[in-house]
């Protein structure tokens, strides 16, 4: 620009010579002198117009400059205004992975406790399985067990039958020899009647016979009294008991207990030994009391002694090993 502006000048300057020396000549020829005071001044407004035309042209690419910057400015804030914009959505996107992010953790640490769960189950499971492989395993030898004491009780209970023939009152299921009371007491009274002690006398050789063939399978012998309902528990439990122990002291005792007879002769030495060690005598009071079809109780029935048997095997199904 300010090259093109010189060559106006240049240019300028020379129309501006040519013309001096015309008029010059002209001037001379006519007056025959030259006027300086007019060429300066006209060189001065050649000058103003230089000047002039520069400051136009200046004003006018200032104008252009400004108006460009100002769309340059327009455009940069139209950018900035986009660039806010693309920032707004970034961080809105940076806050929305952020709750991604916290919630992958969450997820990641609830996987993570479910894992530990699920292990921790699948050792309860292998536990459980192991456990129920060993119930199974312990229930197999229960019921081998129980089987073999069913047989075992199912003989003795053979033996018993055949030894007795129907002459006593044998439960065909338990084996359990029970005597009415009338037969062995008084009524109210625990002091064995003689034909009590006929009873016992014919009784127990042949009961304990088949007990001792059964040794190694028997574990206990129990001797229990019963009473009805009459009267109060405490007076029926010491009446179930005294008849318990009078049986039991006719039979195997060893010494006369308030004018109790004692038949020593019942058993040989060694017999009476191995009786004595699995014989226990209990009282019930009216605690397993026999009712009749009607649902009365049948008191007749309920006052009673029973004999029963309990084998070693049913100690090992009850867990006494």
């Amino acid at each position: 620009m300010v090259r093109r502006q010189r060559e106006r000048v240049k240019s300028l300057r020379r129309i501006r010579r040519f013309h001096r020396k015309n008029r010059k000549g002209k001037r001379g020829r006519e007056q025959g002198e030259i006027n300086y005071w007019q060429s300066y001044s006209d060189l001065m407004a050649a000058m103003v117009l230089v000047f002039a035309l520069i400051i136009a042209f200046t004003i006018y690419r200032a104008k252009e400059d400004y108006e460009n910057i100002g769309r340059e400015a327009e455009e940069k804030e139209v950018m900035l205004l986009k660039q806010g914009e693309e920032l707004e959505r970034l961080t809105g996107r940076l806050e929305e992975l952020e709750e991604e992010l916290v919630c992958l953790r969450q997820q990641e640490t609830k996987t993570d406790k479910l894992l530990e769960e699920k292990m921790a189950l699948e050792e309860q499971n292998d536990r459980l399985i192991k456990q129920k492989e060993e119930l199974e395993e312990k229930l197999r030898e229960l019921e081998e067990r129980a089987e073999k004491a069913y047989a075992v009780r199912r003989d003795i209970v053979e033996e018993l039958e055949e030894e007795f023939s129907g002459s006593v009152d044998i439960d065909p299921a338990s084996g359990t020899v029970s005597f009415d009371s009338k037969v062995l007491f008084a009524y109210n009274n625990s002091w064995l009647s003689d034909a009590g002690k006929k009873t016992l006398d014919d009784f127990f050789p042949a009961y304990f016979s088949v007990i001792l063939r059964n040794y190694d399978s028997i574990s206990e012998v129990i001797i229990e009294g019963h009473c009805d309902d009459r009267g109060d528990y405490s007076y029926n439990m010491e009446l179930s008991q005294a008849r318990a122990f009078a049986v039991m002291n006719y039979c195997i005792g060893d010494e006369k207990r308030r004018g109790k007879e004692v038949n020593y002769d019942m058993f040989s030495e060694s017999d009476l030994k191995k009786i004595r060690e699995i014989v226990t005598v209990n009282g019930r009071s009216y605690y397993e009391l026999i009712y009749k079809e009607n649902g009365e109780v049948d008191e007749d029935a309920s006052r009673r002694v029973e004999i029963k048997f309990r084998l070693e095997a049913e100690n090992l199904l009850l867990g006494d090993e």
